[in-house]
């Protein structure tokens, strides 16, 4: 059975994450570069070495240089000793066996030579020689795509949102100071290793117990492949992280306990790394970090400032002044053209004006804008405000709003809205061609045929009307099938 996380149910955050990011992108250039580029000496260095253990284990009764000894497993340990006591019974002539003994040497020798070059031995933390530096460069460096996609994704859930809490600085301290503990837990947990410790793990172990601390009833998504073979045979699992991570922690503990000093996963890092997130997090709590200095700093970013041409534009329409607020809102457009409150200050404006050219305008690139921001309440607002209904508006702005009404389910509303289009405007203009055609694919959908026919039928009409016009239209009635009643509109 595979289970993979996925996501979780809440995914918002204030800021764009760039620790995160630059952490995650570090991540994945500096695999691509040893991927690139030292893959070839990787493959070497790792044949050299396999060679000199072939060779010791075909001829135990030479003298086993230490460092060769120490990457060996306890299995093979044992079977080299027993080995090498029964060849002291051989009778072995002294010459070859010097001979032997130095080719092992060099071996040995040449494969640490190139070993020692590889960026894991470099910056890797090795336990028997740890080098302070190495205490947190040993987290930019994985074992291969695999360990590195299964850390980025642990990352990719949980860092943004505590970096999103703790702020940048204090996010980035956490995972430096998780990936040092988590280093030095492996350590004592095996001092005399010379396997160099690489991988992000202790630090996200870190990440994860503040995301316990702080985020504990946010619920994580999983994805279960009972038979990972078989990826059509799956179903989705939520689980809370107070759940979840305490148990992900305990089986950690559990293997670290258990796995020994062989095992290829350094479970002890994952240990130290999570206890110094959840030690972390308690004196942040303790010290009021967060309250005190984190959060005001984040929220003075976050709440800019109007711009006060916007500001003077308000002043300007309150007071019934439309040409000086018109000069405020061009202004400030021309400064920031995506500024979301210039463009509402230039609705509100022209429906105070009853400029329904211009509140067409404008009302068009809210409805861009406001789509793209995600700021659902905002475009709702914006499209039941009833003083523009009283205006005769410009057709391209009424058909998006149909349109807006047609995606969430509202027919009745949208054929009203795309009738006024085809009423209001000049019978040979293209919104009209585009709410007749609006029309009628709402009523196809709804199963009334006939009356989506009708509808069709006088947009084949209009002198705009081509090609692919008719082709959608004779889409439509192809793929709908009659299965409720259609919206009733209101009289015209």
């Amino acid at each position: 059975m595979l289970i993979l996380p996925v996501g979780l149910d809440k995914n918002e955050v204030r800021r764009v994450p760039w620790v995160s990011a630059v952490l995650i992108g570090t991540c994945f250039l500096i695999q691509a570069l040893q991927s690139a580029f030292l893959s070839g000496h990787e493959r070497e260095a790792y044949q050299r070495l396999g060679d000199a253990v072939e060779y010791l284990m075909a001829r135990p009764y030479l003298s086993a240089p230490p460092e060769l000894v120490a990457l060996l497993g306890g299995e093979a340990r044992g079977r080299l000793e027993q080995a090498h006591d029964q060849a002291a019974e051989l009778e072995l002539v002294p010459v070859v066996v010097a001979e032997e003994q130095d080719e092992l040497n060099q071996m040995t020798r040449e494969a640490f030579d190139l070993m020692e070059r590889l960026p894991s031995h470099r910056y890797g933390f090795v336990p028997a020689e740890p080098r302070p530096i190495a205490l947190v460069t040993h987290a930019f460096l994985h074992g291969g795509w695999l360990h590195l996609l299964g850390n980025m994704l642990f990352l990719f859930l949980s860092g943004p949102f505590v970096e999103d809490l703790y702020g940048r600085p204090l996010f980035g301290g956490l995972y430096v100071v998780a990936a040092m503990v988590g280093a030095g837990a492996h350590a004592v947990g095996d001092p005399r290793s010379t396997v160099p410790l690489v991988g992000a793990s202790g630090a996200i172990a870190g990440v994860m117990g503040v995301f316990l601390w702080r985020l504990s009833a946010r619920r994580i998504k999983f994805l279960v492949l009972p038979i990972p073979i078989i990826p059509a045979f799956r179903f989705n699992l939520s689980l809370p992280a107070f759940v979840v991570l305490p148990l992900w922690a305990l089986q950690q503990l559990y293997y670290a306990s258990t796995a020994g000093a062989d095992s290829s996963v350094a479970f002890s890092a994952h240990v130290g790394g999570f206890v110094a997130g959840l030690v972390f997090a308690i004196v942040v709590a303790l010290l009021r970090v967060e309250e005190t200095v984190v959060a005001p700093a984040i929220e003075r970013q976050i709440s800019l400032e109007q711009d006060p041409r916007i500001e003077r534009a308000s002043e300007a329409r309150l007071a019934g002044d439309f040409a000086a607020a018109r000069r405020e809102i061009k202004a400030a457009l021309q400064s920031d053209h995506r500024n979301l409150d210039a463009w509402i200050e230039s609705w509100e404006t022209a429906l105070a004006a009853n400029d329904a050219e211009e509140a067409g305008r404008s009302g068009l690139r809210l409805i861009e804008l406001l789509g793209r921001q995600g700021e659902r309440e905002l475009l709702w607002d914006l499209a039941g405000d009833p003083r523009w209904r009283s205006l005769r508006m410009p057709g391209g702005f009424v058909l998006s709003v149909a349109a807006l009404y047609a995606r969430h389910g509202d027919g009745r509303e949208a054929i009203d809205l795309y009738r006024r289009v085809a009423s209001e405007q000049p019978p040979d203009d293209v919104s009209v061609l585009r709410a007749l055609v609006g029309e009628g694919e709402i009523l196809a959908r709804a199963g009334d045929m006939a009356a989506a026919r009708k509808a069709f039928e006088r947009a084949r009409s209009h002198p705009k009307c081509s090609e692919p016009w008719v082709e959608r239209m004779d889409g439509a009635l192809r793929l709908s099938r009659p299965t409720r009643a259609a919206p009733r509109p209101r009289p015209e």
